[in-house]
């Protein structure tokens, strides 16, 4: 995994820019969770994290790839923002040892983030975690793609992502372990054109089996949805969000 993300670094905000649709959404639910300090899980580059601070919160971010938080610092140092977030290279499978309990009122892991985990274990330690650093009443925010409809369809592809910097191909080969190996081509564009392939393997999960894991965590599913617009479920839409509350 780490490596995946080693490769494209350089090009991920080309590949996935962020939308002011996400940025307008998840202000949104930070404000309805009343909190002052967020956590951000699998932050990348930092894009997100930089809007949350401009906004006003404290935030603290971490990723597990030390190029994408390099490229989130660089950041920090080039808007002059008073109030940065906390860039950390870190685990989301250690929230425990790496935050105190109760220390966050909002947090979430978006851009497919969850599926990397791939064993029982750890996918345990994750969902655990996140009730361990969020507070009673604290909110959580959880993008993946809608793995029920990828395999209901058997789908081999994504759609690609064209523009002036990047060509960014997606396929998928499902395996017989019951992982799906997420192959991607990104071609950078310019005078001298390069090209990178790439390989990582991610577990599925459907929404059921999510709110199944969030309930068994102690949380209240409050909202699923197919898209930052706040668009209901759709059987056919890639985009999958489901906010939580944890209970007291």
């Amino acid at each position: 995994m780490v490596n995946f993300y080693s490769a494209i670094a350089e090009w991920y905000d080309s590949i996935f820019p962020l939308s002011p649709e996400e940025v307008s959404f998840i202000l949104k639910e930070i404000s309805e969770s009343g909190s002052e300090n967020v956590l951000d899980m699998g932050c990348a580059t930092g894009s997100l994290s930089m809007e949350i601070a401009k906004a006003g919160y404290s935030v603290t971010a971490f990723d597990l790839n030390s190029e994408m938080i390099g490229k989130a610092f660089e950041k920090t140092e080039s808007t002059g923002h008073v109030k940065s977030p906390v860039f950390l290279e870190a685990d989301m499978r250690h929230l425990k040892r790496n935050f105190p309990e109760d220390s966050f009122g909002f947090a979430c892991s978006l851009g497919n983030t969850l599926p990397h985990l791939t064993e029982e274990s750890d996918i345990e330690l994750f969902f655990k975690g996140i009730a361990h650093v969020l507070r009673p009443g604290g909110r959580f925010v959880l993008q993946i793609l809608n793995y029920d409809y990828i395999l209901k369809q058997g789908l081999e592809c994504l759609p690609v992502i064209d523009n002036g910097a990047v060509r960014f191909e997606r396929y998928y080969d499902f395996l017989d372990d019951g992982l799906i190996a997420f192959n991607t081509v990104l071609t950078v564009k310019g005078d001298s054109e390069r090209v990178v392939n790439n390989s990582v393997r991610l577990k599925p999960m459907g929404l059921h089996e999510v709110m199944k894991r969030l309930v068994d965590a102690g949380f209240q599913v409050c909202g699923t949805y197919s898209g930052y617009g706040g668009e209901p479920p759709a059987d056919r839409s890639l985009p999958l969000i489901v906010t939580a509350v944890r209970k007291d």
